[in-house]
């Protein structure tokens, strides 16, 4: 069971680090020809759970070249709760909340990751993944900068 922060990283890793993410603090990254994917598992401030938070950066937008940006700067963010119920994933990152017995929030984690955030970091690693799903999921838009659109000609 799930009691700290250590161990929610050491479940997120036991999924992400073998598709090739690379951890830095509270942020997996993936590198790719145009562009840097990340999934960003933080405490919320002010509240009682971890938030996550999916994006990208446009390797030609970035100020500096590093693999490694701060999250705060990607140009594009969508919320694992885009995919699954709101309410469920903050009771699922709320390591407080006792509500799940034996190994169910583990697995449920695990399923996020797998079946939301692996395959829209696949979807979105490419420049022609980017504008498919700009068209694909409605919302993605009004969380995707200008700049970057601009840069796709969007």
């Amino acid at each position: 069971m799930i009691s700290n922060a250590n161990e929610l990283y050491k479940i997120i890793d036991s999924v992400l680090c073998p598709e090739g993410f690379i951890r830095k603090k509270d942020v997996y990254y993936q590198d790719h020809s145009d562009l840097i994917v990340a999934f960003a598992v933080g405490k919320a401030e002010g509240a009682g759970h971890y938030s996550s938070v999916m994006g990208c950066f446009y390797k030609q937008l970035l100020e500096q070249k590093t693999t490694f940006p701060k999250f705060f700067k990607s140009q594009l963010r969508y919320c694992l709760d885009d995919f699954v119920d709101e309410d469920l994933v903050n009771r699922v990152f709320d390591l407080e909340n006792n509500e799940f017995k034996g190994d169910e929030r583990e697995l449920l984690i695990k399923e996020f990751v797998e079946l939301y955030v692996i395959p829209f970091l696949k979807e979105i690693n490419t420049v022609e993944g980017i504008k498919l799903a700009l068209n694909k999921y409605d919302t993605l838009k009004n969380r995707t900068r200008s700049d970057l659109k601009t840069a796709l000609g969007i």
